[in-house]
């Protein structure tokens, strides 16, 4: 089929490849690719920059302003044709361009004129809304639907560049294990295929020849065909009948059909457990990747982790009151006060003595005097084995020990807590020994065999991701 591809930066055979300002129209061809994205970045090159922004002179304003109305009406007639339309969203989809408008200031030699610019966007350019909010990202998955057994082949190899807030048609992708919606599919009544999708990615080494003996590698070969495979796909589709059956054909059918149907209700039930199972341990996983918050985060998400261990090492978590404690806790008849940090360095006194205030505003509301526990994330930028300073520096111990503090780092309450995972009976031994240790809590050091390093661990320090 005749495909034309616009801004595209992979290739497809026997396509042809045009700028979105072209005046090559879409009637010609069957399947159209617009990759939003590269069409910014074609107009990044090109043009000067105000703030912050490509922006279009006069010539180039003319032209890409009847090229927009242009490509609107040629998207709303392939479809209305029958024909296929792709569209990678992008994160950047505005430029700005001369409105005509011009202003002055100054007077005589010093008359300064300034002409008024105006951002548009290239979806002014789609028959339809679509609307936007960015975020890149590689983690996808299809829904069911007739992008299923193309994502199968291909998973992996796609990258959403936002999430869709108004789109036409279906659900097509998400963001794995969220309900973020980053891909669309609709066939129009008349026959037409419109896909809002993530890019495909493309390896353009994927097609150079590897070793000699080896050839290319298998995940090359694969970055480099998912563009073909969509192709392929969109192919297909296309291809399928669209005509309806009159309503007679459902008047009768054949011996073997008895037997496929009871097939497929077979194979859709398992399909059905086995999605559920996938889903139970997908959000088993979640909660497994949870835990790491306690060596990396700060914050709400550092108490929110931290809370969670002690309730798992059986703590009754008490009500929080504003001014105090950032967590309180229960065991019998001890209660304890936390104070929870998040920090790049050593813990200081500085946080011994909030942890001292928490004490005096439950003393001060009528409580009997909790023990006080430091929960500390020190070093919290570096990797496991980078942590070689202390977390508590001898400057701050004398001050926490005559104060009666408990001293543990996240690490440590991290293997407290998967301690008792695994064997719940050690549980109220580990609550008894923050209740009762005086200054720094020994033992539950790393290496641990409750913690393994996996063939992709890395030695830097964590990605910026990791450290918010």
């Amino acid at each position: 089929m005749r495909t034309m591809l616009i801004d595209c930066n992979y290739p497809i055979e026997d396509s042809l490849e045009v700028k979105f300002a072209s005046t090559v129209s879409c009637y010609d061809f069957d399947v159209v690719m617009w990759d939003i994205e590269g069409t910014f970045d074609h107009y990044n090159d090109v043009c000067r920059k105000e703030q912050g922004l490509p922006t279009l002179n006069d010539g180039q304003s003319r032209q890409f302003l009847e090229a927009i109305q242009r490509r609107r009406d040629e998207f709303k007639e392939i479809l209305r044709l029958g024909r296929a339309l792709v569209i990678f969203p992008g994160r950047n989809h505005e430029i700005l361009y001369p409105t005509g408008e011009r202003t002055y200031s100054g007077t005589g030699r010093n008359r300064v004129e300034t002409r008024t610019v105006a951002p548009i966007s290239f979806h002014r350019a789609l028959p339809f809304e679509l609307e936007i909010s960015p975020g890149v990202g590689v983690e996808t998955e299809a829904l069911p639907g007739p992008l299923q057994p193309l994502w199968r082949e291909t998973q992996g190899y796609w990258v959403y560049r936002g999430v869709l807030k108004k789109y036409p048609g279906s659900p097509a992708f998400k963001i794995s294990q969220t309900d973020n919606t980053v891909g669309s599919y609709v066939r129009h009544k008349d026959g037409g295929i419109l896909a809002i999708l993530p890019e495909p990615y493309w390896d353009p080494n994927g097609d150079e020849e590897g070793d000699e003996e080896s050839g290319p590698s298998t995940a090359e070969q694969e970055h480099s065909s998912t563009p073909e495979l969509l192709h392929a796909w969109l192919c297909s589709q296309m291809r399928e009948e669209t005509e309806d059956a009159p309503v007679w054909v459902a008047g009768f059918s054949f011996p073997e059909a008895r037997t496929l149907d009871a097939q497929l209700s077979t194979l859709q039930d398992e399909l059905k457990e086995l999605l559920e199972k996938i889903d139970k341990v997908k959000a088993s996983q979640a909660e497994e990747e949870k835990w790491k918050r306690l060596l990396y985060s700060q914050g709400g998400a550092l108490e929110s982790e931290v809370e969670r261990a002690l309730q798992t090492l059986g703590f009754e978590i008490l009500p929080t009151v504003q001014g105090r404690a950032d967590i309180r806790v229960k065991s019998g008849d001890s209660q304890a006060v936390v104070e929870v940090k998040g920090i790049s360095k050593s813990a200081a006194e500085k946080h011994a003595a909030q942890l001292e205030k928490w004490v005096s505003e439950e003393i001060i509301a009528g409580e009997s005097a909790p023990v006080a526990i430091l929960i500390v994330n020190a070093w919290r930028e570096k990797s496991l084995t980078e942590r070689t300073q202390p977390a508590f520096p001898d400057q701050m111990l004398s001050y926490s020990k005559s104060k009666g503090h408990c001293l543990v780092t996240s690490t440590q309450l991290l293997l407290m807590a998967r301690t008792v995972m695994a064997e719940p009976a050690k549980a109220e031994a580990i609550r008894n020994e923050l209740l009762s240790t005086v200054g720094i809590v020994p033992g539950w050091d790393l290496p641990s065999p409750l913690i393994i390093e996996t063939e992709d661990a890395v030695t830097d320090e964590a990605p910026e991701a990791n450290q918010t």
